[in-house]
């Protein structure tokens, strides 16, 4: 089965220096898994997403960055508009099949749920701190306002970085595409194993010697997760099945991508020039894990 998957990350900060405009690259991929179906109710809470998953053929992903050439000390945000740049050399992957069909997931749940598995927000948590451990970083934990705040950039449906919400201030990651059971394959095995490879050349670099559009565009997800100084994350999945103005419901995609809008909020926020070496370091070796790992 194949699907679209459309994943970014941003970090913005407002310096003297000007904000550096965002980039596009578009991928193309297969991947395999089993697809879920959840429902949104008409009026979603604004701490809950309930994802309606639904397959749809389609082999396109795109990932879009932006990044800032301020310190870290500088919080408010400065989202620039985006350009196109080129894709990855890597244009191949294939995720082994999901065990279960079907399955709901809360975007902003904290407590284990009644069926004995990790929730949405522990699966989140848990795949961020299996990568950041490999880098010697501390746990992240689970905070319920970067969350609430995900989830509100969620349903407006438009596929779109906004780090304006609720007063801004922290780091973002979002995808399209992928339904809320799949987080973990987001986390894991899209934004960190097909990224960490890619930024071997930089480590105890200050400001990675390539920061052009073609190789961040390959890492800067990866560098998030693991960034030291960032040590708060809240996610949400919603399905904006007739809530957007796109095709199927979400804004801004393609027409074959499904309606499936996540957002991961990071605090405080990494990604900064200057900033790297102290906050990136570089794997201990750990074993590799997939999307199924604690599951």
């Amino acid at each position: 089965m194949r699907y679209s998957l459309l994943a970014g990350a941003l970090i913005a900060g407002v310096s003297a220096s000007p904000v550096v405009a965002p980039r596009d690259v578009v991928t193309v991929m297969e991947y395999a898994t089993q697809v879920v179906t959840v429902t949104a109710g008409p009026t979603p809470a604004p701490t809950v997403s309930e994802v309606s998953v639904a397959a749809v053929p389609s082999s396109t992903k795109w990932w879009h960055w932006h990044w800032s050439s301020s310190s870290s000390s500088k919080e408010t945000p400065a989202p620039a508009p985006a350009t196109t740049a080129a894709p990855k050399p890597k244009t191949t992957t294939t995720a082994k099949p999901k065990p279960k069909t079907t399955t709901t997931a809360k975007a902003a749940a904290s407590t284990p749920s009644s069926s004995g598995k990790p929730s949405y927000s522990e699966i989140v948590v848990m795949h961020h701190n299996i990568h950041r451990a490999n880098h010697s970083a501390d746990n992240m934990e689970w905070d319920q306002s970067l969350a609430d705040t995900a989830l509100a950039i969620a349903q407006s449906c438009n596929y779109a970085h906004n780090v304006d919400m609720n007063g801004g201030g922290y780091g973002q990651n979002i995808a399209a595409g992928a339904p809320s059971d799949n987080i973990s394959s987001i986390i894991t095995d899209h934004f960190y194993n097909d990224e960490a490879p890619y930024f071997i050349p930089f480590y105890n670099q200050a400001t990675p010697s390539d920061m052009s559009d073609a190789m961040f565009d390959k890492y800067g997800h990866f560098t998030q997760i693991v960034w030291k100084g960032s040590n708060k994350v809240g996610c949400a999945t919603y399905d904006c099945s007739g809530h957007g103005n796109g095709p199927n419901g979400l804004g801004s995609v393609a027409a074959n991508v499904p309606p499936y809008f996540t957002v991961c909020n990071y605090g405080p926020p990494g990604n900064y020039l200057g900033e790297f070496n102290t906050n990136v370091s570089p794997g201990e070796g750990k074993p590799e894990v997939n999307w199924s790992w604690g599951m």
